[in-house]
């Protein structure tokens, strides 16, 4: 199975009791989950936050949440059943629990795995019962430090699920709690697991004969029912340090040589829960639906919650950035005000001049204009002419007028011609000239008029 397939990207298992919480986390590496940290908190040292609180990030990379029942607080039972769709099966099993539960079935939580069968036809089902005010105080433990378990197992049913069924054997899980000893034995017959219990038993003499004897009981009802004819060797799977008694009063009873496995880690127990429940081996599972639904709820509802505060919190931002800038743009308004009253005076006088040196170039410059046109008129004006008025109107025309000998046209032709031909500044003095036009008046005189336009353009 590829990374990208895998549903779950990280697991946390946790178990908790009323002094105390471990917790495993692991990740996934390649095709298989990993340990990443173990911590141990409590009452004075709580588990971080950053490790048991769901984040945003989990809604794209999803963790599983396992809690862990303790051994002692539930019950374990195998049935053969024929094979039949799972809504069928689950109806029989809860037939079958009611005759099998050590309490009514409205007052405990069950789950089941299946186990295959040696039987054509039938499969083992191994039934998981708990107290459901165990299941709540537990949950109620595990939500103390924040943790809200998605699942709620128990990690001795994995090592049943996988253990080995080709030989026939008696296995006993044994573990200690306190001063007591929980102890699951496991009756493998012809590759089928047909007997499964947990007891306690104090640890001690006493103890041990109590086991003995629930033994002895258990083979007598596997007589009587068909599937034990012999006694089968023993396993025991216990830690080392406290193995001893208890191997030698199971030496005593078994006619066999008596095996000894040792039994996993919490670590590694803790990553083959991960293991099997990410990959949707592990079937069981003690959590209530309403919690399961209120833990998701609570998950969403956190997130909305965080999301709108995440809003809020940027909304004040901008906000108060928003206010700041106002004030540093309304600080700079202030300054450029100030500047501009100290230097609006200058800018004023500034403009005053720029106007007055205006005035007094164009002035120079008309003054320029009319010099050259009374020149040019006073070099071109033929003999026998007069100029009675010279007037230069807005610097833009001039308007000539006089008289001249009655013999006179044609000069005054030629003299309209010297005026366009004039030249100033190396361009024509004059854009335009009217025609002549000359009245014989009294005295045998021809009064001529022309009006020149100058080739400029103002300065203002």
């Amino acid at each position: 199975m590829s990374k990208s397939s895998w549903k779950w990207h990280g697991c946390n298992v946790a178990l908790a009791d009323e002094s105390s919480v471990r917790l495993w986390q692991t990740h996934l590496s390649g095709d298989k989950f990993v340990l990443r940290q173990e911590i141990t908190g409590g009452q004075d040292n709580p588990l971080p936050e950053t490790t048991v609180i769901k984040k945003w990030k989990h809604l794209i990379r999803n963790r599983l949440d396992i809690g862990w029942m303790p051994y002692s607080q539930v019950f374990l039972r195998v049935v053969q059943l024929p094979e039949c769709e799972p809504e069928e099966f689950r109806d029989m099993l809860k037939f079958q629990l009611e005759k099998l539960a050590p309490l009514p079935v409205a007052q405990i939580v069950w789950s089941y795995e299946t186990i295959p069968s040696s039987v054509e036809g039938q499969v083992t089902a191994l039934v998981i019962a708990a107290e459901i005010r165990h299941v709540e105080s537990q949950l109620e433990l595990l939500e103390r430090t924040g943790f809200q378990a998605d699942r709620l197992e128990v990690p001795w049913c994995h090592e049943l699920t996988t253990l080995d069924r080709e030989r026939d054997r008696i296995w006993i899980r044994l573990a200690l709690e306190q001063e007591t000893a929980v102890v699951l034995a496991a009756w493998v017959l012809d590759r089928t697991i047909r007997h499964v219990a947990i007891s306690e038993y104090p640890d001690n003499d006493r103890g041990r004969t109590g086991l003995i004897d629930q033994l002895r009981r258990t083979a007598w009802t596997g007589e009587l029912e068909g599937w034990q004819q012999s006694l089968p060797p023993v396993t025991l799977c216990c830690p080392e340090e406290h193995a001893a008694p208890w191997r030698q009063a199971l030496k005593s009873w078994s006619p066999h040589p008596l095996e000894s496995q040792d039994p996993p880690k919490p670590k590694e127990a803790a990553q083959l829960s991960a293991q099997r429940a990410a990959q949707g081996l592990a079937q069981a599972n003690l959590q209530p639906e309403g919690h399961r639904i209120r833990y998701r709820q609570h998950f969403i509802d956190g997130i909305w919650m965080k999301g709108v505060a995440g809003m809020i919190m940027a909304y004040v931002l901008i906000v108060l950035v928003f206010f700041v800038l106002l004030e540093w743009i309304g600080h700079q308004e202030s300054n450029l005000s100030a500047q501009v009253r100290t230097i609006a005076p200058q800018y004023t006088n500034v403009i005053k001049m720029e106007q007055q040196i205006g005035v007094m170039r164009e002035q120079q410059d008309l003054r320029e204009y009319a010099l050259e046109c009374l020149t040019v008129v006073a070099a071109s004006l033929p003999t026998g002419f007069t100029l009675q008025n010279f007037n230069f109107t807005y610097g833009q025309t001039l308007t000539l007028r006089g008289d001249a000998g009655e013999d006179g046209s044609q000069a005054l032709v030629d003299f309209r011609s010297a005026l366009l031909a004039a030249q100033f500044k190396d361009k024509a003095l004059f854009r335009a000239i009217s025609e002549a036009n000359p009245l014989l008046a009294e005295a045998k005189r021809l009064v001529w008029n022309l009006t020149c336009e100058l080739n400029r353009s103002s300065r203002q």
